[in-house]
């Protein structure tokens, strides 16, 4: 049931990626419908075995486990207990973790399915194997956070490095693209090689996206905001350079991973049933990351819609270095903690993230690259700005209780 894209190159793309476009099919002058439909009509996808079925089977199978995982959860202890250790605790009783395992399950199904394993793929597919692995035994045995982010997440991200994938990034100051392979370093007993600063930047790059978005898991927001994230950046890889059967794959593998984050967003939707855990965090961190490189810079997308994450990790590590805190060691003061601090309740909250990350996807989709910059400074200064009023009232509000 896999589908081949046959594609015959006939013009390099000279600098930076590996992969051909024809002339005439970058559609950055058009609507974003228009992109879609000229998209669909030069590729002759089919659009029901292209990003329908596995989007279904990718929902219906994490749909499936996510029941077993959380029955089997208390014979394996693998429960996050509101007596933990953890200042940032919001539950009341014992509540499953493991959520990354449903996920990985449904995704890994639709592409064995559906996707022809290309070498990227294949990487994709042990990375995030390797976040859930790892970020089920820290879901279970409470690891060093020194351990995750030094070792785990960025093992996870090596074999995005060996198979090829290049980083690179439209000029946001001018056209053309960023390319990050300045030297070439040969691995041994291998016709492989790696390319610096360019690895080093990618393991930044996934450890960095991967503990913002685990970050941001806090109140149960997380799934939601994976749906919007996943399926923009599926958007904006339609939208341009639509010649490209790479950015074809792009765009199905977010649909397929939106699906499967549609799929555990009612059992992590207050009263919760499953939290998606330290797996399923950088499961969706880890994916997000890659996809916004994959086929071509969709950094800049991946910046402004999860806007809100990001901004609150830069202001979170901010503070913690202010205040001579572990940058890495929790605490209540992230965002929605505040928000919470305020008198919203958790769902008030989560639809707030969500509408905002819905607009802010919105934006990702309509604006060109060149505005995207100016809304990503915006956003941040934005949130900063909320950040101070709601300290501010709250400073307010325990002045007036005294």
């Amino acid at each position: 049931m896999r589908k081949e894209i046959s594609w015959s190159p006939t013009k390099r793309v000279p600098g930076a990626l590996r992969y051909y476009s024809k002339p005439g099919l970058i559609l950055n002058g058009k609507s974003f419908y228009d992109s879609i439909i000229n998209t669909m009509l030069l590729n002759k996808l089919n659009l029901p075995s292209d990003f329908i079925l596995p989007a279904i089977v990718s929902f219906l199978v994490t749909l499936l486990f996510i029941p077993i995982v959380i029955k089997l959860s208390k014979k394996f202890k693998l429960t996050d207990s509101p007596q933990r250790d953890h200042p940032a605790i919001l539950h009341q009783k014992p509540i499953a973790r493991g959520g990354g395992i449903p996920l990985f399950l449904g995704f890994a199904t639709a592409v064995f399915l559906f996707f022809p394993l290309t070498p990227a793929i294949k990487a994709i597919l042990v990375g995030s194997l390797v976040n859930i692995i790892f970020g089920t035994l820290d879901d279970r045995f409470n690891l060093s956070p020194w351990l995750r982010l030094f070792i785990t997440l960025p093992l996870a991200a090596l074999p995005i490095i060996f198979c090829g994938i290049e980083l690179t990034m439209s000029n946001p100051l001018g056209g053309g693209i960023i390319s990050f392979r300045w030297w070439e370093i040969p691995l041994p007993l291998t016709s492989a090689s790696i390319f610096l600063p360019e690895a080093a930047l990618l393991v930044f790059w996934v450890v960095w996206v991967s503990n913002m978005v685990n970050w941001t898991k806090g109140a149960s927001q997380l799934p939601g905001l994976a749906v919007i994230a996943f399926a923009t950046l599926a958007g904006v890889a339609l939208k341009y350079q639509s010649g490209n059967p790479q950015q074809l794959i792009t765009a199905r593998l977010g649909i397929t991973l939106a699906a499967a984050s549609l799929a555990l967003l009612p059992f992590n939707f207050p009263p919760e049933k499953i939290f998606p855990g330290f797996g399923g965090s950088t499961f969706i961190g880890f994916n997000l990351a890659v996809l916004a490189i994959l086929s071509g810079g969709k950094v800049a997308a991946a910046l402004l819609v999860l806007g809100i994450p990001a901004a609150d990790m830069l202001i979170t590590i901010w503070r913690r270095f202010k205040f001579h805190k572990n940058p890495l060691h929790g605490d209540r003061e992230h965002f929605y903690h505040l928000l919470l601090n305020l008198g919203l309740t958790k769902r008030q909250v989560i639809l707030l993230y969500w509408f905002v990350t819905l607009c802010l996807g919105i934006f990702a989709l309509q604006l060109e690259r060149s505005q995207k910059l100016f809304a990503i400074v915006l956003v941040f200064v934005l949130t900063t700005g909320s950040f101070i009023i709601i300290r501010w009232l709250l400073r307010r509000k325990e002045v007036l209780c005294l």
